[in-house]
């Protein structure tokens, strides 16, 4: 008897999982460690529903899945089936250490003209660079409401720096809350301060406004 409930309650684990996790869950599941647990579940069932209650009702309590790296993979495919609305004016707003250091505004002529150059960038896929273009050629310039650079594209970091040292974009420090030209932005290169691998943009007050790693080629063999 005390077998069966841990089979039932494996096999109802299971069912929900069918329910539950979609595709892109399933594809970051760690498939041995969900042996692992479904196997514990039939040998000690009351330890798991003690120290899981929520799985009896949903298999996410239970399910050793990577959800960082689902949610990236869920956002990226939407993405790609309907990009979001563009308006004139696109924002990106860095981060460090989840708090914010700036608002850059751009236009998506200033995206496109910069992104479209026919050069060799390691750090932006091409997927994501097309998507990028095609996502500022639908912009509706009627619309003057900022419109925030969807989070998935994580190599639009890279793009926004080239455009702000090509003196391209408008800066608002939030550390001066202050709004600066491109132009007024500057590089701190001296590798001795820190780390020799940052990049970055500093206001005229001396705030860091953008801080990226360095990118590098992939080594040919």
């Amino acid at each position: 008897m005390y077998l069966a409930i841990g089979v039932i309650f494996a096999v109802w684990l299971i069912v929900m999982a069918g329910y539950q996790l979609d595709r892109f869950d399933r594809q970051n599941l760690n498939k041995g460690a969900a042996a692992g647990i479904l196997l514990l579940c039939i040998l000690a069932w009351p330890i798991a529903m003690i120290h899981r209650p929520k799985a009896l009702v949903s298999v996410r309590a239970l399910a050793p899945i990577d959800y960082r790296s689902a949610a990236f993979m869920r956002e990226r495919y939407r993405l790609s089936q309907a990009l979001p609305h563009c308006s004139s004016r696109v924002c990106f707003s860095p981060t460090k250490e989840g708090v914010k250091m700036a608002s850059h505004l751009f236009s998506p002529a200033e995206i496109e003209s910069t992104a479209a150059k026919p050069i060799k960038r390691y750090w932006l896929s091409q997927d994501e660079e097309t998507q990028i273009i095609r996502w500022v050629r639908s912009s509706d310039l009627n619309d003057a409401t900022p419109v925030d650079v969807p989070w998935i594209w994580t190599g639009f970091i890279h793009l926004a720096d080239e455009m702000l040292r090509q003196g391209l974009g408008k800066t608002h420090c939030v550390q001066c809350d202050k709004a600066y030209s491109a132009t007024e932005l500057r590089s701190d290169n001296d590798s001795s301060a820190g780390d020799s691998n940052q990049k970055r943009l500093l206001c005229p007050a001396g705030h860091t406004v953008l801080e990226l790693q360095r990118k590098q080629p992939p080594a040919l063999n």
